[in-house]
């Protein structure tokens, strides 16, 4: 029974490499594709109706009867009132999804099986020569199975390349069938069959072309991929600008793209531009936006962190640069225990002070920030202070106040740590005021919709 049970043990070995071929552990999107490209037709039964009904005109054996309204009636119906463009026979991503699931279940089904026949070989021992003969074809039958499921789902793969054309035909002959003895079929010329792959493709490729045009949604994503990396430009030229009139141009402003609700395309058209520093202000965001990008992009985080997300943040993003909203010890000291866990460098973190008093904004208030301050310089080591940040008033009035106290509030916190002002960086200003706010000392601006246009809100997010 040995020598059989360990053939077995090897074939399903074998049989298990190859479900993971065809499984999920190593996909067959490519292959899927390839049946796609090569194989899926689609018929234009509009354009096809139109065919048949100029042939049936110019046909001296067939006028305009009843017949033939008929056909053209059969035709549309066939079509369907909602579908006048191509009718693809199949979806390959649907075939992909049932190969995909069955060479699963396949794959897991052999590895219970596998450790079934390890568990019987342990055992074997016991009386072995006596049922040696006895399980001699139970093994075969059990190879037999295993071989004969693995080819049939093999056949699986390929079938619907096989039967596409096939099952075209039979749909036209059925749709083009009167369906009665009184009825006449007349031949279809070769003028009413579906065209080329060449020409379906183009086709398709005008129609997309066409609802990318009659979409307004697509159409502002088309200009805005446009425009994005112009705007960096001009952006940056701006600060320079503003710099230059408050007498820092030699000292480099950090400008932070704040890419909230845009996908990452916009975001790699700026990276392409030559930016590197991004921010987010939710962490589901940043979370699934940092791993489709480069690694050598600066992430700041800029939202109002939730002591649940810190996890989420710190492991979903590695190159996370700042955090720039801390506002209470209590995030401040789990930041500074999680990035001791992971064993990360520490943290560069803002205090965000809240100067215009508006409920609705975080931050701790002014005459706090230098406690806060001081608690994450001396009592959290893995947490590296770097400054403090602040949110203007939304209608832009009172800014140069906000301004001013962040800066008041700077000098009290350089005082009490003993480092310099240019030790502790200014984040304000964003879209509507970053120039008054340089001019006012900010060494970091955060700027989103004059970069990325303006945003869109589909759903709230955390």
């Amino acid at each position: 029974m040995t020598s059989y049970n360990s053939c077995l043990i090897v074939f399903v070995i074998y049989l298990r490499s190859i479900s993971a071929q065809h499984s999920s552990l190593i996909t067959i999107g490519d292959e899927i594709h390839a049946w796609k490209a090569s194989k899926s037709i689609s018929i234009n039964m509009e354009d096809m109706e139109t065919k048949l009904l100029a042939y049936s005109s110019v046909n001296d054996h067939h006028d305009q009867t009843k017949e033939d309204t008929e056909v053209t009636t059969n035709l549309r119906s066939w079509r369907g009132p909602s579908n006048r463009h191509h009718r693809p026979l199949r979806t390959p991503k649907k075939e992909e999804e049932r190969c995909r699931k069955s060479w699963e279940i396949y794959h897991h089904l052999l590895g219970y099986v596998l450790i079934a026949l390890i568990i019987a070989d342990i055992f074997e021992g016991i009386n072995h020569q006596h049922q040696a003969t006895k399980w001699k074809w139970t093994y075969v039958g059990i190879l037999v199975v295993l071989a004969l499921t693995a080819l049939s789902l093999e056949i699986f793969r390929w079938w619907p390349s096989l039967l596409s054309e096939p099952l075209v035909a039979l749909r036209i002959a059925r749709s083009l069938s009167l369906g009665t003895q009184k009825r006449t079929v007349f031949p279809i010329p070769s003028a009413v069959l579906p065209n080329s792959l060449e020409e379906q493709r183009k086709r398709e490729k005008e129609e997309e072309e066409s609802q990318s045009e009659s979409d307004p949604d697509m159409a502002t994503s088309a200009a805005m991929d446009g425009v994005a990396a112009g705007a960096l430009r001009s952006v940056l030229h701006r600060v320079q600008q503003a710099a230059d009139r408050s007498g820092r141009g030699s000292h480099p402003i950090r400008v932070v793209a704040v890419s909230k609700t845009k996908p990452v395309s916009l975001l790699r058209q700026v990276y392409d531009a030559g930016h590197r520093c991004f921010g987010e202000n939710y962490v589901q965001e940043i979370v699934e936006k940092a791993p489709q990008l480069p690694e050598d992009i600066e992430w700041h985080f800029i939202g109002n962190l939730q002591s649940n997300k810190v996890k989420s943040l710190l492991t979903g993003v590695p190159n996370l640069a700042m955090v720039e909203s801390v506002d209470d010890e209590k995030i401040a000291n789990q930041l500074d225990r999680f990035v001791a866990s992971i064993g990360r460098k520490p943290l560069k973190v803002l205090v965000q002070v809240n100067t215009s008093g508006e409920v609705s904004k975080s931050g701790v208030e002014p005459s706090g920030c230098v406690e806060l301050a001081k608690h994450v310089s001396l009592r959290c080591p893995n947490l590296e202070f770097s400054g403090l940040m602040t949110i203007g008033m939304l209608d832009y009035t009172s800014t140069p106040e906000n301004f001013k106290t962040l800066a008041n509030c700077r000098s009290e916190v350089c005082k009490a740590l003993g480092i310099t002002e240019e030790q502790c960086e200014l984040s304000m200003g964003m879209s509507g005021d970053f120039e008054l706010a340089i001019e006012m000392g900010s060494t970091n601006v955060r700027i989103g919709s004059t970069i990325f246009g303006a945003r869109e809100y589909p759903k709230k997010q955390s």
